[in-house]
């Protein structure tokens, strides 16, 4: 597996708030456009704050977004499925998140710790576009490095902000117009920030 060539997947999650105690949507993206997408029944309600910002909320342990009733799952059955589809990828699969460092991949190793389920044996390696983007990008380009900034500022549409099948969408498209407006090799962008999935593993409290 690590001498084949990697599988770059462009993940995005949905969270109730920072605290990401009620894992609420997983959605995916492989660069050949192979789609996962799960909304997760809410395990306690929902802040105002994130309704007012996603749409999303709960009633009677269900999930709505902006009125009407999502197809929501436990979330055990979303992790599990989520587990088959990236073991199907049947290779070294590198995930690919937007400000992943910081939250996404930690949100979904904490999840499946908690669930006390295993996490994919075959994710190896995380990208985060975030720091890349600051670094290549100068101050005076951008009012800030949003993803909708980002999004506005390429010309991409963006139909549904903190959707996170919509976030990984957009996040793809960004990765692969910059790449190619400079002239840089696809993968040597999404390379700039890397870490081995270990590292966030091992400091999972």
């Amino acid at each position: 597996m690590d001498n084949e060539s990697p599988k770059y997947v462009f993940v995005d999650v949905e969270t109730e708030g920072l605290k990401a105690q009620v894992l609420l949507q997983i959605a995916a993206v492989t660069e050949e456009g192979k789609v996962f997408a799960e909304y997760i029944k809410p395990s306690q309600n929902i802040p105002l704050s994130c309704t007012q910002i996603t749409g999303l909320y709960s009633k009677n342990k269900e999930l709505f977004k902006n009125g009407n009733k999502l197809n929501a799952l436990p979330i055990r059955k979303v992790l599990r499925k989520f587990f088959d589809w990236i073991s199907e990828l049947n290779g070294n699969v590198h995930l690919v998140c937007y400000n992943g460092f910081t939250f996404d991949v930690k949100v979904l190793l904490t999840h499946y710790k908690r669930q006390k389920l295993n996490f994919p044996g075959n994710i190896t390696f995380v990208h985060d576009p975030l720091p890349t983007f600051r670094k290549f990008m100068k101050a005076d380009q951008i009012k800030d490095f949003k993803l909708t900034s980002l999004a506005h500022h390429f010309n991409i549409p963006f139909f549904d902000a903190h959707d996170a099948l919509s976030d990984c969408k957009c996040l793809k498209q960004l990765c692969e117009n910059y790449a190619e407006e400079n002239k840089i090799e696809f993968t040597q962008f999404l390379d700039t920030y890397k870490k081995p999935i270990g590292y966030f593993i091992a400091r999972l409290k």
